[in-house]
């Protein structure tokens, strides 16, 4: 896969700027970003992507990771499940094949 992005910085402030001048004719953020969207080429998400990240470097919303819930997680209250890869037997699966339970062997 190409590290390189499929639309150009100019079109992608000029979908973020039609996004913020429509907004006000659609009931909400998605729906504006959805009719915008197809003319842009690029997918509903996407597009409202760039418009988040546009407003966090405006200073008009917050990035999720300066919202107060994560603010109040000190580095020493997480833990580290990289390695877990265990599940527990009475939780459902939805993988086409069966993960390791606790009964079974875990690394």
């Amino acid at each position: 896969m190409s590290n390189q992005n499929k639309f150009s910085p100019e079109v992608r402030e000029r979908a973020v700027r039609l996004v913020q001048e429509h907004r006000a004719e659609y009931p909400s953020l998605w729906a504006a970003a959805q009719s915008i969207a197809p003319k842009i080429g690029c997918s509903t998400h996407t597009l409202l992507k760039w418009v988040q990240l546009q407003e966090v470097e405006a200073g008009m919303r917050r990035s999720a990771t300066e919202h107060p819930a994560w603010q109040a997680i000190e580095p020493s209250q997480s833990q580290d499940v990289s390695g877990v890869r265990c599940r527990d037997s009475s939780m459902p699966s939805y993988n086409a094949r069966p993960m390791a339970t606790t009964s079974d062997s875990c690394r």
